[in-house]
């Protein structure tokens, strides 16, 4: 019976999933969403844009990655179910129904997992990858069969993005809970830090874009990334277990959980602050949401559970994401022929994602050979106009052959 009852529960996760993948395809793919199925050297390491780039032959790559990254985060919540079990926990409460469903909660409902979970972007992954490492420190019996699994799963980690690094005090957590000496321990931790920053000695591009970011984000003044962290720590929680959470965890007594979560924190203030970067916030307050709520039975889990409910819906419907078709595909879907496509003004990589054929910048010797014209910026000069037809109803100017 409970093995039907799990059966159904997962899927009605799994078609939750294919509701999200299929909201966020609405929109098509976007320019940072283009960057890994192209794989283009864009700041972070290869791993996940390699296995993206992998399947570009695939006539469904967007939707195949939008659905798999969509069912391991709306599946991950058994990973929090399994979080919240006493029996392996070490809690000294017998984990009370409400209480676990609170923690779920907090996952499952958050608005940065509702709105990013379908989305092809890396911010949901090092999510998933820092919940698998919340989940391994109340697995002391994992970390101590397999402590080098770990180490690799933390290397694939770091090559996944750099955020990833700031997690090193829960690997280092977890593998000394393990048993393993302080040596060891160095060696599987610092290892792959040492590894990727030769990697990233190698790839002066990746450096400089991260130093552009850097600068982007400290021009815009202390009160626009305060208010832009604020509403990245209120999306990743619905602001129900944002506040809760972020109490839980600065009351509890695990050093490595506050310091990886400042340090997250930290990252996300000085940042650009997208509004993605939020689902990497929600982990560290499931956390925290247990570590209120393992100690003793909490006697307010369901008003808490309905103002999480409340707030979700609210907080999602303000932030859900574009469901308009990206002008790239609706200019791509109208161009006929396999000429050209000719962009004047700078223009993302959705573009080239979205083009069947190859993208140039707009001169007006090409047009003979072009298969549409878009003006991001005037099409100067000008190109004859008389064997083109311009498209109505796009916030920009595109031609394609009559």
């Amino acid at each position: 019976m409970r093995r039907k009852t799990e059966l159904i529960i997962a899927g009605c996760l799994e078609l939750l999933a294919v509701a999200l993948a299929k909201w966020q395809a609405l929109g098509g793919v976007r320019t940072d969403e283009a960057k890994y199925l192209l794989n283009i050297p864009y700041p972070h390491p290869p791993l996940m844009r390699w296995l993206m780039s992998m399947t570009e032959m695939l006539p469904f790559q967007e939707m195949f990655w939008r659905l798999l990254l969509a069912t391991l985060i709306v599946q991950a919540v058994w990973l929090v179910w399994d979080l919240t079990n006493p029996e392996r926990s070490g809690a000294k409460s017998k984990g009370h129904l409400e209480d676990r469903m609170m923690i779920c909660a907090g996952w499952l409902l958050s608005s940065a997992v509702l709105v990013g979970a379908g989305s092809i972007l890396l911010a949901p992954v090092m999510a998933l990858q820092t919940l698998v490492f919340l989940w391994l420190q109340t697995r002391s019996d994992v970390s101590k069969k397999m402590p080098a699994a770990i180490a690799l799963f933390w290397l694939a980690t770091v090559f996944t993005t750099y955020t990833g690094v700031l997690l090193f005090p829960l690997v280092w957590n977890i593998l000394r809970r393990g048993g393993c000496t302080i040596a060891q321990t160095a060696l599987y931790v610092f290892g792959p830090v040492v590894l990727l920053f030769l990697y990233t000695l190698t790839n002066p591009l990746a450096l400089a874009i991260i130093l552009v970011h850097r600068d982007e984000g400290l021009r815009t003044g202390l009160a626009a990334q305060a208010m832009g962290f604020g509403t990245l720590w209120i999306i990743g929680g619905a602001g129900v277990a944002s506040a809760v959470g972020t109490w839980g965890i600065l009351r509890s007594r695990d050093k490595a959980l506050l310091l990886s979560f400042i340090l997250v924190c930290a990252y996300c203030f000085f940042s650009i602050t997208p509004r993605y970067y939020a689902v990497m916030l929600t982990p560290f307050f499931v956390a925290g949401l247990w570590k209120i709520f393992h100690a003793r039975r909490h006697p307010h889990a369901f008003p808490l559970l309905g103002c999480l409910i409340c707030a979700s819906a609210v907080i999602t419907w303000f932030v859900q994401p574009i469901r308009t078709p990206v002008v790239a595909r609706e200019v791509m879907s109208a161009a006929s022929g396999s000429g050209t496509v000719l962009i004047s003004g700078p223009f993302g990589h959705e573009w080239q994602y979205e083009s069947r054929s190859e993208v140039r910048r707009y001169r007006p010797e090409f047009t003979k050979d072009a298969a549409a014209i878009v003006c991001l910026n005037p099409c100067e000069p000008m190109f004859d106009t008389s064997g083109w037809k311009q498209l109505k109803d796009l916030p920009v100017e595109a031609w394609v052959r009559k």
